[in-house]
C-alpha cells in the first residue's frame, strides 16, 4: 500500500474502499484482531473544505522501514488509494517535521505571565520585526491596545455578544483563517518584508467567494447544535 505522510492531519485516515481491500486481503479472521471502536468525532474539515464522514477507528500494525508501531486509523467515506498518515502517528513511526525556509529566531518583546485558563494578547518579535498575534474571540479585546477595535465595532452599531475566555470557538472566522494562512504560506513560502507579506494576505483575502462565507455562516446552527451533544467536547469544527 502507498501512504502519504501528511502534516496537515491530524488524523490518519483509510478510504472504505482500501479497508475492504485490506479485509479481503487478510481474511475475516484478521478483521476479528483488529481493534475497532466508534469515533468520537463523525465528521472533520478537508483542507479543501470538503466534509469528511468517520465511519469507525481501527488500530492496525504499520511498518515503515525498520520501525513499527500500532496506529489508530479513521476509516472515511472518501476516494483514494493510499494511506494517510497524520501527525497523530509520527511519533510512534519516528517521523519528524522540518519548517522550510530560513531559521528565524522568535521571541517575546517582554515577560508575559499567563494564568490557568486566561487570554491574553502577546507581541513576539521574529528576526527583528515585531508582529502584534491576537484572537478575535480572547477577551484582551478589551484592554489596551486594542480598544480601538471595540470603538471601531461600536461606531458601526456592531452588536457584539459576550465572549467568555476559553469558550468553546464557534466563530466561522476560523476556517477563513486557516484558508487564507494556508493559502499565504503555500509550498512553504516565505516573507522578508511586511508589505511583502500584506499584499499576498490581500491578494489571497480578495479569491474567497462570497458562497463560501455564506456556507460558513449557515453552518452556526449546527456548531451549536453539536457543542450542545458533545456536552461541551470536541466537535468536527
Amino acid at each position: 500500500m502507498e501512504f502519504l505522510i501528511d502534516s496537515g492531519s491530524t488524523i490518519s485516515l483509510i478510504s472504505k474502499t482500501t479497508w475492504n481491500k485490506l479485509v479481503k486481503e487478510n481474511g475475516k479472521e484478521w478483521e476479528k484482531r483488529i481493534t475497532k471502536s466508534v469515533p468520537e468525532i463523525k465528521r472533520v474539515v478537508a483542507a479543501n473544505n470538503t466534509i469528511i464522514e468517520l465511519l469507525f477507528e481501527a488500530k492496525i500494525e504499520t511498518i515503515m522501514a525498520t520501525r513499527t508501531g500500532k496506529i489508530i486509523y479513521h476509516i472515511a467515506d472518501v476516494q483514494r488509494d493510499n494511506f494517510i498518515l497524520g501527525t497523530n502517528a509520527f511519533c510512534d513511526m519516528d517521523i519528524t517535521m522540518n519548517i522550510g525556509g530560513s531559521v528565524r529566531d522568535i521571541s517575546l518583546t517582554k515577560t508575559v505571565r499567563i494564568k490557568p485558563s486566561e487570554c491574553k494578547t502577546v507581541e513576539v518579535q521574529v528576526e527583528g520585526l515585531v508582529l502584534e498575534i491576537w484572537k478575535h474571540y480572547a477577551p484582551s479585546h478589551e484592554a489596551d491596545p486594542y480598544n480601538s477595535t471595540r470603538a471601531f465595532l461600536a461606531s458601526k452599531k456592531i452588536k457584539v455578544l459576550d465572549w467568555p475566555a476559553c469558550s468553546p470557538d464557534l466563530n466561522p472566522i476560523e476556517s477563513v483563517w486557516d484558508i487564507l494562512a494556508r493559502s499565504v504560506y503555500k509550498n512553504g513560502k516565505q516573507y522578508n518584508l511586511i508589505s511583502e507579506f500584506k499584499d499576498a494576505v490581500k491578494a489571497e483575502w480578495s479569491k474567497i467567494q462570497l458562497s463560501y462565507l455564506e456556507n460558513l455562516s449557515n453552518s452556526m446552527p449546527n456548531r451549536i447544535f453539536q457543542v450542545i451533544q458533545k456536552n461541551d467536547g470536541f466537535t468536527s469544527y
